[in-house]
């Protein structure tokens, strides 16, 4: 069963050559992540790899947000999986295996 975004301001569902699942959207919408931080965000990254994590600066969102933390994008090949926002320091120290991820910053 899906569910219905008809009327959510974040209705774009895709962006660059990435789609956005449902979950994605409605954690987007959530969290006020506009699609111009996601399209700085998603530049130039190929659309192949698995289980990627974005890791946006709070450089780059400080100008569209009022946010003190970074943005952790979950990247699954063509796929937008789910957006959260946490301090670099507490998402390392919960999960010091993680190995494939991006870092985007100015």
């Amino acid at each position: 069963m899906k569910t219905q975004f008809t009327n959510h301001p974040f209705r774009n569902e895709k962006i660059g050559n990435f789609y956005k699942t449902e979950h994605f959207l409605l954690r987007q919408w959530e969290r006020k992540v506009s699609d111009e931080i996601l399209e700085l965000s998603l530049a130039g990254l190929k659309c192949e790899i698995t289980n990627l994590i974005i890791i946006v600066s709070r450089k780059i969102i400080k100008n569209h947000q009022d946010v003190n933390a970074e943005l952790f994008i979950l990247v699954d090949k063509k796929s937008l999986k789910t957006c959260f926002f946490e301090k670099i320091e507490i998402f390392q120290s919960r999960n010091n295996k993680i190995s494939n991820y991006k870092i985007v910053s100015k």
